[in-house]
């Protein structure tokens, strides 16, 4: 049995915590608490909270006795999964990231594909009207504010502080359905799909709608991460703890 902190926050996360303590592994399911309700797995002790940087990691998992670390935060929680690398380096604990292989584009695709926030919104700046799917979460919703000329819809799971100034709110927790994702994009008239290239199976439902419908997509690389060790899925995540 390992004492295991899991950095979750995603459908992923909330696998591997189950499945490790099913296993009898003691686990501490950590969440940075930006959600007001959010999802918990069943089994692990669940915590809230950030941590207080790497300092603040390592002194946590001393008095827990945490024997590994596994990121499995959302792909673009770039500050977290640095913070987990040098905690663990600091205190010789094995580190694993669950790192989905990134979507890209195939037959029929008309993707943008962006490194950086900021170019995707110079991008849009200078375009005339378009009718957008905005799908990156709440955090960077102020970035697109002084974009007058666009309507967006904007689409997460809980309500943002405030919102660009021509768009509208739809509160919904994925995954949609590919036939979900059609009838928005059609009933509401959307030209563009912007969002993040998460990878993984959740998110590829409205790639697949924008094939079909001839929609574009523009998608934001994610951040470039320290080396760790990686699983691609949560049953090799579970197998690494297992084998330790």
């Amino acid at each position: 049995m390992k004492r295991v902190l899991v950095l979750g926050g995603t459908r992923d996360a909330r696998l591997i915590a189950s499945d490790l303590a099913e296993r009898g592994h003691h686990v501490h399911y950590s969440l940075a608490g930006g959600t007001q309700d959010p999802k918990l797995p069943k089994g692990p002790t669940a915590r809230r909270g950030g941590f207080g940087g790497v300092d603040g990691l390592v002194g946590w998992c001393l008095v827990q006795d945490i024997q590994a670390i596994i990121d499995a935060t959302h792909p673009f929680a770039a500050r977290m999964s640095r913070n987990a690398v040098k905690a663990a380096m600091m205190m010789n604990l094995p580190c694993l990231r669950l790192q989905r292989a990134t979507w890209h584009p195939g037959a029929g695709d008309n993707w943008t594909l962006y490194a950086r926030l900021d170019d995707m919104v110079l991008s849009l700046a200078d375009m005339p009207a378009r009718r957008v799917l905005l799908a990156i979460g709440r955090q960077d919703l102020f970035r697109f504010a002084p974009l007058k000329q666009h309507f967006f819809i904007v689409r997460s799971v809980e309500a943002a502080p405030s919102y660009p100034p021509q768009s509208r709110a739809i509160l919904a927790r994925g995954p949609f359905s590919e036939a979900d994702e059609r009838a928005l994009l059609e009933n509401e008239a959307l030209d563009l799909i912007i969002a993040k290239n998460a990878g993984g199976p959740t998110g590829q439902s409205k790639l697949a709608a924008a094939r079909t419908l001839g929609r574009e997509v523009w998608l934001l690389e994610p951040p470039t991460l320290p080396p760790a060790s990686l699983a691609e899925d949560p049953s090799e995540a579970v197998a690494w703890v297992d084998q330790l």
